[in-house]
């Protein structure tokens, strides 16, 4: 499946066939002007004379047009053009993102707080319609924000976080993973996108082993740096950035900086893999395919046209 913003190709391969058919149309068409432009090689009194018998029948180009016409409409009908389906309580559980942001001291103190939100809340526009959980951690975490599609409420739940959100010292992502894992699977979602959004602070084995988890799970561990302002602890910038690069790798997810999310915006545009599977696909996606193949029906009623 193809996915561009709002429209889908759910079956991209017959666009092979598209073209083929366009090819194909383009050489017939150019062919029939060359060799089927009668008034050109035979005398107007003939050609009239024919025309009268029926030996040559008018309107056979605009036949020609109207079977190519047909074939290209019911070729793309096939791709399977959609528009994506306005979400459905019911569908609330086929794809998700799960925001888990660093409020540790490192992170506040090093003055990584405000990239942190603003990437958080960048994150959670581009995910559109999907269903988006915030979790806070520092020492602990926490569910902020349930799953939920309303971009104001996220947005300000994402500015009222600050340092006095949660009182546990140190910084745990592990345990926002584990929590991650947990409510996933609590709300059997189907496929979902787990964002770590950090310093870079508190990447050990155990988190290596929860985004493991995770993707045995079938889900993706995406992560974020957010440079640090100043030196905060014994925290360096480079081995933060780069635990969590590996942090990364291991949930199959992208990684990006704070000030460079193309990487995980463009994951989290993306058509997640499971569910551009059919049974999952048209539950978000309304397939204009069946309407296309109607329109060919007018074309093609030029094919039936009796001659006089």
């Amino acid at each position: 499946m193809i996915h561009i913003g709002a429209f889908a190709l759910l079956r991209p391969w017959w666009l092979a066939v598209l073209a083929a058919v366009i090819a194909i149309g383009y050489l017939s068409l150019r062919k029939g002007a060359a060799l089927g432009d009668w008034t050109t090689v035979i005398d107007a009194r003939l050609l009239n004379a024919l025309s009268a018998r029926g030996v040559i029948i008018p309107g056979s180009g605009r036949k020609r047009f109207a079977a190519i016409l047909t074939a290209a409409l019911i070729a793309f009908a096939l791709a399977g053009p959609a528009v994506r389906r306005t979400v459905q309580n019911g569908y609330r559980n086929l794809d998700a993102t799960v925001i888990a942001i660093d409020l540790s001291r490192a992170s506040v103190e090093g003055g990584s707080l405000p990239e942190i939100k603003a990437a958080a809340a960048a994150i959670a526009q581009t995910a559109g319609a999907r269903q988006i959980a915030l979790i806070a951690y520092a020492g602990d975490a926490y569910l902020a924000t349930p799953f939920t599609s309303d971009q104001d409420w996220l947005e300000t739940e994402i500015s009222a976080l600050d340092a006095q959100t949660i009182l546990e010292n140190g910084a745990h992502p592990a345990r926002a993973l584990s929590l991650a894992r947990k409510i996933l699977q609590r709300d059997h979602i189907v496929q979902a996108n787990v964002v770590l959004v950090s310093a870079g602070s508190g990447i050990d084995s155990s988190a290596f082993q929860e985004a493991r988890h995770l993707v045995a799970s079938g889900y993706s561990v995406a992560t974020v740096f957010a440079p640090p302002q100043k030196t905060a602890g014994k925290l360096d910038e480079r081995s933060g950035e780069s635990l969590l690069k590996r942090l990364a790798a291991d949930g199959k997810g992208a990684s990006a900086n704070a000030r460079n999310l193309e990487p995980v915006l463009r994951l989290a545009r993306r058509a997640p893999p499971r569910l551009s599977r059919s049974e999952y696909a048209l539950l978000i996606w309304r397939d204009l395919g069946p309407f296309l193949m109607l329109a060919a029906l007018m074309p093609a009623l030029f094919l039936f046209r009796r001659a006089r």
